[in-house]
């Protein structure tokens, strides 16, 4: 039986269950020196957007390009095949299939302005990535001004997920053999 390939609402609905469930995802754009910069941190998901912070001063910040396009990827269940395909050591060549699920988003970035929208997302923020959930006692008016909190607003959402294609399993061949081939 054949399978149909999954409908545009089925990769949307999967990208979107895989957002909801990570915890880390890599977020790329191209700097204001035409650079391609890359950085990986924590977030959320909140109202159709993902959410994260970063200092005013850290250098993370003044690399984002506000004005550019961005795509933030998160990768789940992650798996390589690392099957031997040879029996005769020590010319051992592996099968590295990956397989995984995998979320990928573009979007811009939207810096949050809202006092009361940057101390909701920060309290989502600690309660889902710290260990034992605290809540803030910091001073907030002192944080706040030192906090950038930041929405990417999703343009077109996509996923992939290769974990159901079946494990690929090769004959084994003699080393000879092998050779013969190439």
């Amino acid at each position: 039986m054949k399978m149909r390939p999954p409908t545009s609402e089925e990769i949307a609905a999967t990208a979107w269950k895989i957002l909801e469930n990570g915890k880390c995802g890599v977020l790329s754009t191209i700097n204001q020196d035409n650079l391609l910069y890359s950085l990986s941190l924590t977030y959320i998901v909140d109202d159709g957007k993902i959410y994260f912070h970063l200092l005013k001063n850290d250098l993370k910040i003044s690399k984002l390009n506000f004005s550019a396009q961005v795509t933030f990827v998160v990768i789940s269940h992650y798996l390589v095949n690392s099957v031997s395909n040879i029996t005769t050591p020590p010319s051992y060549v592996y099968d590295f299939s990956a397989y995984y699920k995998s979320a990928i988003i573009t979007g811009h970035l939207v810096k949050i302005e809202d006092d009361d929208l940057k101390i909701e997302i920060i309290n989502k923020l600690d309660k889902r990535h710290l260990d034992k959930y605290v809540t803030w006692q910091r001073n907030f008016e002192k944080s706040l001004s030192e906090i950038e909190v930041i929405a990417i607003e999703v343009d077109d959402i996509s996923s992939n997920d290769t974990t159901s294609r079946p494990v690929r399993k090769r004959k084994k061949h003699s080393l000879k053999e092998k050779i013969i081939q190439i």
